[in-house]
């Protein structure tokens, strides 16, 4: 287990407990806020920075809502982009794009640069899944997504074993 300080402070009188999920060896931090009996809402953010901490304001909002009390707040970081995760490149998985600097430099490295394969946008997609339903034990629940100012919601959704991460980071976007 990761020993850690980490605490996201009290926001609109509404305090988080901060969990570790383990998937595969890696442990996923999660924020939990509201009833921990209440239907799960899953918020994800589109930040690199610390989506936990900077999801404070808006479950804050969610849960001190006339009908918060009804729902579970789970905000879970993108997969392996805490503060304590470490690059593991195999030397085998190349990367399937060039790079970017903004605001328009392309920079080539398709094929070309060993990267660590756990950051693939479709390993994260299954990482994800993995969290919520082993982890958690989540088979249904509400998302809500939150990306450059723009709040995404998706209807309740059933999270079935046999669903591919893409189909999950379809059902995300």
């Amino acid at each position: 287990m990761i020993e850690s300080n980490y605490s996201i402070p009290d926001t609109n009188g509404v305090s988080f407990d901060i969990d570790y999920v383990e998937v595969k060896g890696h442990h996923h931090r999660v924020a939990l806020a509201g009833n921990p009996e209440g239907t799960p809402v899953i918020v994800m953010m589109g930040v690199f920075e610390d989506s936990l901490m900077d999801s404070r304001w808006l479950v804050a909002s969610m849960v001190n809502h006339p009908m918060g009390n009804e729902y579970r707040f789970i905000v879970v970081t993108v997969p392996f982009l805490e503060e304590y995760t470490t690059i593991q490149i195999d030397g085998n998985t190349m990367s399937k794009y060039d790079g970017m600097k903004p605001p328009n430099r392309i920079i080539p490295m398709k094929g070309t640069k060993p990267v660590d394969p756990r950051f693939d946008l479709e390993n994260c997609a299954y990482t994800l899944k993995d969290i919520l339903t082993e982890g958690l034990g989540i088979e249904r629940a509400h998302f809500v997504g939150h990306d450059r100012g723009c709040i995404i919601t998706v209807s309740y959704t059933h999270l079935r074993a046999h669903e591919t991460g893409r189909n999950l980071v379809c059902r995300l976007l």
